[in-house]
């Protein structure tokens, strides 16, 4: 099991064409910012829903009272024409059916925005774990938080495991470390020999970014931060 594992890291280092699947990590991404736009213009859409509701819900409620005024004994017997009251009053009782449907109707669409905002934080969720297997793919270990070790054959290039920016390089004779930096992780790898970037540079996934002259186990160390949930 362990051979089988150690053969399928070094098929995707040596052949970087072959992924965990045809989407690359970059596609993932343009995905997930594609996905968060739509929960904005969802919550947008929504308070837009909450601001109307509330409109009508005022005028709806000026006139309940204008009604309970008006049904005062009282000011009817005081009215020189009741046929004009009661027109008033049908009037205002057909304003008001007409409010109160449009009321349901609003909150109807707030019901099909809550159940769309739903469905994209959970394919938001489904996304970022396919970019996980991804990293799975190329590394045999998932992309959370946590010390890691992975064989590689050598000599052979060393690959980024995902997209991000160089943000340090030690150099150690035999033992080159270097840290990228993600959107929510910090990755170091360490024991290269040789190195192809510099600080600071942006690296796509599988991109060479060192060389090892001999066979060596990589230690890989990941720190992630947890992502703020987005409020509605």
């Amino acid at each position: 099991m362990k051979s089988n594992k150690i053969f399928l890291i070094l098929l995707f280092l040596i052949f970087p064409s072959l992924t965990f699947s045809q989407v690359t990590e970059k596609d993932i991404d343009k995905m997930i910012k594609s996905k968060e736009k739509q929960l904005i213009e969802i919550k947008e859409k929504r308070k837009a829903l909450e601001e109307l509701k509330e409109k009508f819900l005022r005028v709806y409620i000026a006139l309940y009272i204008k009604g309970l005024y008006k049904n005062n004994v009282s000011e009817i017997f005081k009215s020189p024409d009741y046929s004009a009251y009661f027109y008033e009053k049908e009037k205002l009782n057909f304003i008001k059916k007409a409010l109160i449907k449009k009321i349901l109707e609003i909150k109807k669409e707030e019901e099909k925005l809550d159940t769309a905002y739903n469905k994209t934080v959970r394919e938001i969720k489904n996304l970022k774990v396919k970019r996980h297997c991804i990293f799975s793919s190329l590394y045999g270990f998932p992309m959370k938080s946590g010390n890691y070790t992975f064989r590689l054959e050598g000599p052979a290039p060393v690959l980024a495991p995902v997209k991000g920016v160089i943000k340090k390089i030690t150099y150690r004779f035999k033992n080159i470390e270097i840290v990228i930096k993600t959107q929510n992780c910090i990755i170091s790898l360490s024991k290269l020999d040789e190195i192809k970037v510099n600080i600071g540079d942006h690296i796509t996934q599988k991109q060479e970014i060192g060389y090892i002259n001999e066979t060596k186990n990589i230690p890989v160390i990941i720190k992630c931060e947890k992502k703020p949930v987005l409020n509605r």
